[in-house]
C-alpha cells in the first residue's frame, strides 16, 4: 500500500496535523495566491512527504484522487502541496519562505498542505483531510479507532 510505504520511507508510524497557519506571499506572481489576497492557509502533515509527487505515476494518481475528493466535497479548486512546488506560479524562493513560516525543512518527511481560500473553507478542508488520513491509517492497520493520534 502506497500510504504505508511513504510513512515507512519517512520513518514515521503515524500522521499528525498542525493547526492552520496564514502564510503571506506579498510579491507573488501566482494567480492562485493573488486571487486569495496573496496568502494561503497552510498546515503540516507529518510523515507523508512524497505522497503527492507529480513525477511518479502512483503518487500522481493518489494525489489526483485525494484532491478530486476535496474538490467534489467542497465545490472548490482543491488544494496543493509542498510536494508539487515550485509550480502554479509559486517560485522556489516562495517555497522556502513557506517552509520557514510553517517550520518545515526540505526532506524532513513532512508535507505542507496549502489552501488558497478563506479561513472557514480552509478549516473544513483540513478537517476533511485529517479524517481521510485517519481512515488511511486504520485501513493500513497502523491505528485503531480508539487510538486516533492527530494533533490539533
Amino acid at each position: 500500500m502506497l500510504f504505508r510505504q511513504i510513512l515507512q520511507d519517512n520513518d514515521q508510524q503515524y500522521v499528525t496535523a498542525t493547526e492552520l497557519q496564514v502564510v503571506r506571499f506579498d510579491d507573488t506572481r501566482s494567480g492562485i495566491l493573488q486571487n486569495n489576497d496573496s496568502m494561503a492557509h497552510c498546515f503540516v502533515l507529518t510523515g507523508i512527504e512524497g505522497l503527492f509527487r507529480k513525477d511518479q505515476e502512483p503518487t500522481l494518481k493518489y494525489g489526483r484522487r485525494v484532491c478530486d475528493l476535496v474538490k467534489d466535497a467542497f465545490d472548490c479548486g482543491g488544494f496543493f502541496t509542498s510536494d508539487e512546488l515550485p509550480r502554479y506560479g509559486i517560485t522556489r524562493a516562495e517555497k522556502r519562505h513557506m517552509f520557514a513560516e510553517v517550520d518545515k525543512e526540505a526532506g524532513d518527511g513532512n508535507l505542507v498542505i496549502m489552501c488558497a481560500y478563506d479561513y472557514a473553507l480552509s478549516t473544513r478542508i483540513r478537517d476533511y483531510l485529517i479524517a481521510y488520513f485517519e481512515q488511511e491509517m486504520i485501513d493500513a492497520g497502523l491505528l485503531s479507532t480508539q487510538e486516533l493520534r492527530y494533533v490539533s
